[in-house]
């Protein structure tokens, strides 16, 4: 009924977090390779669900975004009185979700986490902001490109050039999941 806000490309950016932080969680040697996918597939569960449930509101949040004058977090915080992850959170809780998946999807409660859990946070974190900026959602105000892969190359230790081709990868298997499953 809102064809101006893209749910799709939503859940395919759901899809291209999970298989790029696992790209990612393989190359460096993470542990629990399966729960850093699912980590980032839930990451922005919180802004599909106000996206498909609040379509006016959302995109307004975009427009704002776009527009560069406030953070993304602020709009959230402003608009709904707390953030697409809470949302996120509460939602994945409810599920059943553990609470080391749970905790990874906001900053804040991500502190609480250790290890692979803090890993993870700091990972599907870093991939989700670079595949924003990649589908030129990220406003002016947040990180470039190069800023994000060397950021990525910090947290992994993987080279940019492998970060680019695990990037590919996550592409290439999005897609052949898309045409899969239509």
């Amino acid at each position: 009924h809102h064809p101006d806000v893209d749910i799709s490309g939503l859940l395919m950016r759901a899809f291209l977090n999970g298989a790029l932080v696992r790209e990612l969680a393989q190359q460096c040697g993470g542990r629990d390779i399966e729960q850093t996918y699912l980590c980032g597939l839930l990451h922005n569960l919180g802004e599909t669900v106000v996206a498909y449930t609040q379509p006016s509101l959302y995109g307004r949040l975009l427009q704002l975004r776009q527009a560069g004058g406030e953070r993304w977090d602020n709009l959230q915080l402003r608009a709904l009185g707390g953030h697409f992850s809470d949302i996120g959170q509460d939602l994945a809780k409810s599920w059943g979700f553990p609470k080391s998946v749970v905790l990874t999807m906001d900053a804040l409660t991500a502190e609480q986490l250790k290890g692979d859990g803090r890993f993870n946070h700091r990972l599907v974190s870093a991939a989700g902001q670079l595949l924003e900026r990649l589908h030129g959602q990220a406003g002016e105000r947040e990180p470039g490109y190069g800023e994000l892969l060397e950021h990525l190359k910090k947290e992994t230790g993987i080279a940019p050039e492998r970060l680019e081709q695990s990037i590919e990868t996550a592409y290439r298997l999005v897609c052949d999941l898309s045409l899969e499953y239509g």
